[in-house]
């Protein structure tokens, strides 16, 4: 049997598959091209949005774009990635400044975990590696691995670095014992670890490196800097004054340099004398003090860093604030009458970022003692018995001076009415004395050190030096030419060194194992006559 097809109707029916497998096809190639064209825009827009910092949005994109796969889910991968980078190294760079970094930055940062968590391993080694190195001071470092943890949301991811970094800072400035303790803590945590546990063999080497010191120890003193030399030495009735027994902050900040260059290291007077009590008195137990080869012992006190009326016209600044970083800063006037608040203007803080570039420079943070009188209030607050605005003066400058006992910084007496004490009557004493301590040592806190004003002294066996001791000032310092320290269980005398204009110009040859005066005086300053 013959089955006869009819050529027209198979002709018919190829046509007509062909001609759906022609349509079929050309709907698959738009299909995918309209994907493709899709695709494209998405990655786009990803970009854009990337750029435009809406991580937000961009991450909703990309889950998008993880259907279409294959090359467009890695470009996006590699824009966020790229985008990321570029972020971080602005908020890094924000907060190694120690500028505010925007919580919104932060949030962004969080929305690609998968991309963000290989950058954040990377730059946590980079800034450790950077501090390690000296190449960047503890306060960064400190400011960057908060950022880090704000992004992160997760304390156990930095708790080592944080815990290294802490060791470090204090190994710098010679806290062996504590930065032991940071370090054995650690090692709880994380027991066996080869970074800490290297860390703390080389805490355990250097302490074993100190040695006794039996050398003189210098105290050098200063008042507040000159910070506008033209008010100061303007040839009025004060610029002779301000010439002999002051110094600028141009010449503040060169005897810096050359205290550190020739190995000298802060110490406070309590590094040199601990306080204990026998029979119910108190009693002063000298030291033995142990230091890192080479280095020698320096203690540094200012004067009348009350900001007195008189200097609020003449140079100086005007009183020690918080900045807005919560640092110890300067508010001064130029001689335009515009405000400056600034942390380069003044003894302390320069001293404080100066240590913080230097933690060697400075044994266990010691950085000096600030002595007050009373009569003009304190530190530039106008607290004094009889002012209108003493107690909210007392009110603010309370964290003021809780900031700088926090940040190594003591208190001395230095009277409350700036009396020479070998001059006025013990009565008169007596009561500049109790007037200190009710207006002055009431805000700073006690303490055993009595500076004379003037660079008098009374001597054991006056009424006056008793008084002084029956008031708990147990060292007491006054002004000499040359290092003097005489201790006993009662009590300890301390000569100290006037850094001044007339040190500058009648000891030379005796200040040359500190600096140079030629090399560190300031072209301001007049010409001796």
């Amino acid at each position: 049997m013959e089955i006869k097809i009819d050529s027209l109707k198979v002709k018919h029916i190829s046509f007509r598959a062909g001609g759906l497998v022609l349509l079929l096809l050309t709907g698959i190639g738009i299909w995918i091209l309209s994907n493709t064209m899709q695709a494209r825009h998405q990655v786009d827009l990803l970009e854009n949005m990337l750029q435009a910092e809406k991580y937000q949005e961009a991450r909703g994109v990309f889950e998008g774009l993880k259907k279409y796969g294959g090359t467009y889910s890695e470009q996006a991968a590699n824009h966020i990635t790229e985008a990321l980078a570029g972020q971080m190294e602005a908020v890094f760079s924000q907060a190694l400044k120690g500028d505010p970094v925007s919580p919104a930055k932060i949030q962004g940062l969080k929305q690609f975990p998968e991309q963000f968590s290989p950058l954040l391993d990377a730059e946590l080694t980079k800034v450790t590696n950077l501090y390690w190195d000296q190449k960047i001071t503890y306060s960064m470092l400190a400011e960057e691995l908060g950022v880090l943890q704000s992004i992160t949301g997760k304390t156990t991811e930095l708790a080592k670095y944080q815990y290294l970094a802490r060791a470090e800072m204090l190994r710098r400035q010679y806290a062996y014992d504590e930065a032991e303790q940071v370090l054995d803590e650690a090692l709880q945590t994380y027991p066996g670890d080869p970074l800490l546990t290297s860390r703390l063999t080389q805490c355990w080497k250097e302490a074993g490196q100190l040695v006794p010191y039996d050398g003189p120890i210098p105290h050098l003193f200063f008042h507040p800097l000159i910070v506008y030399p033209e008010l100061a030495f303007d040839e009025d009735n004060l610029a002779q004054g301000y010439e002999d027994y002051f110094i600028t902050v141009h010449e503040f900040n060169r005897i810096l340099d050359a205290l550190y260059k020739n190995n000298y290291l802060l110490i406070g007077l309590d590094t040199v004398f601990a306080k204990s009590e026998e029979k119910g008195k108190p009693v002063l137990v000298k030291k033995k003090l142990y230091l890192p080869p080479g280095k020698k012992p320096l203690i540094i006190s200012i004067d009348d860093l009350n900001y007195y009326e008189y200097m609020l016209k003449n140079g100086n600044a005007h009183k020690l604030i918080l900045d807005g970083k919560g640092n110890i800063a300067v508010l001064s006037f130029t001689p335009q009458g515009e405000k400056v608040i600034s942390r380069d203007l003044e003894i302390i803080p320069i001293l404080d970022q100066f240590v913080e570039k230097h933690p060697d420079f400075s044994w266990q943070g010691e950085k000096g003692i600030i002595a007050l009188t009373g009569y003009q209030g304190v530190l530039g607050y106008r607290t004094q018995d009889g002012s209108p605005s003493a107690e909210q003066e007392k009110k603010e400058v309370l964290p003021v001076i809780r900031h700088l006992k926090e940040t190594g910084w003591s208190f001395a007496s230095h009277g409350y009415g700036h009396l020479d004490a070998a001059k006025v009557s013990y009565k008169i004493f007596v009561r500049d004395t109790l007037r200190w301590k009710e207006e002055v040592e009431s805000l700073t806190g006690a303490t055993n050190i009595y500076i004379y004003p003037f660079g008098s002294k009374v001597l054991p066996g006056d009424a006056k030096f008793r008084y002084l001791l029956d008031s708990g000032f147990q060292v007491l310092c006054s002004v000499g030419p040359t290092e003097y320290l005489k201790s006993t269980p009662a009590y300890a005398m301390m000569d100290r060194r006037h850094i001044d204009g007339l040190a500058f110009y009648y000891q030379r040859d005796r200040l040359r194992n500190f600096f140079d005066t030629e090399s560190v005086t300031d072209p301001m300053r007049p010409v001796q006559k």
